[in-house]
């Protein structure tokens, strides 16, 4: 079981790309992505005492209460072992973690990751997301546009989910996450 401390380890500052801060391309490429959006993170998060889990997902979003783990493209459809392999730290910490593939890029109607988030009675609630902004704080979002046959159903829900997936603050974030991949290469 996941245990809070008291209080975090201070904020990391965001660092530059010249540096060695991060372990990945594909993670610096996310920081400046969070950075550019806003979204206030930690990269490989200090403070949390687990049990059995010695290795934990890349970013803590805190006001978003919500992990990020950064994988590459190729994992896209393998939601079966994300599931089976992340199930247990999320229903241990009973916290939203989203597992997201590649660069930052908008991939619509593809699906840029996996969330998993306990639904409670030891359920786990796995589905395909999309990033997007939160329409009441601007602030992390993400959602899944469901099936084509839903969409096709509730396409305004469908138009307005795409509106915020790809608000102005979003794309600034994916030209900088790209500018950053362009740099690191």
């Amino acid at each position: 079981m996941c245990q809070r401390v008291s209080s975090f380890a201070p904020w990391k500052p965001w660092l530059s790309p010249q540096t060695s801060l991060y372990r990945s391309s594909l993670e610096a490429q996310w920081a400046t992505f969070f950075q550019r959006w806003g979204v206030r993170f930690r990269y490989n998060p200090e403070g949390l005492v687990t049990g059995e889990w010695d290795d934990l997902p890349d970013f803590f979003l805190p006001d978003a209460n919500t992990w990020v783990e950064i994988r590459p493209a190729g994992h896209r459809d393998d939601s079966d072992s994300i599931r089976d392999f992340y199930a247990p730290f999320v229903m241990d910490t009973e916290q939203s973690l989203v597992v997201l593939f590649g660069a930052p890029e908008i991939r619509i109607p593809e699906h840029q990751g996996w969330a998993l988030m306990c639904a409670g009675n030891n359920k786990l609630k796995q589905f395909p997301v999309h990033l997007l902004q939160c329409s009441g704080c601007g602030g992390f979002g993400a959602a899944s546009f469901g099936s084509l046959e839903a969409r096709a159903k509730k396409q305004e829900a469908f138009h307005a989910m795409i509106k915020l997936a790809t608000s102005p603050r979003l794309l600034e974030a994916y030209e900088a996450a790209q500018l950053q991949r362009v740099w690191v290469q």
